[in-house]
């Protein structure tokens, strides 16, 4: 399916980077590049991911390295709601 990025996902991930990039620039790189490749994953095989009902109907969640990849599966595409940080206080009100 096709994977859609939302604002918000596009912000976390140029926030990602920043972080990373503090470190390594190539490392920032290879990392954005990777949890790019997963989402692209999530779309190849949308049920991969954890029924995340908890926080808003619909959602689902896919672990990558130490982030969560929180997404829809919508009828022509899979959107990518937010890449968070697993050790976030992850609530509702983020979605």
């Amino acid at each position: 399916m096709k994977v859609i990025l939302s604002p918000e996902t596009k912000l976390d991930l140029d926030e990602i980077f920043l972080w990373v990039f503090e470190d390594s620039k190539q490392r920032a790189i290879e990392f954005i590049d990777r949890l790019k490749s997963d989402c692209v994953l999530v779309g190849q095989n949308p049920n991969i991911g954890k029924n995340r009902d908890e926080l808003k109907n619909g959602l689902k969640s896919f672990p990558t390295e130490n982030y969560l990849i929180f997404y829809r599966v919508k009828i022509e595409c899979v959107e990518i709601a937010r890449i968070l940080h697993g050790s976030r206080d992850i609530t509702s009100e983020l979605f």
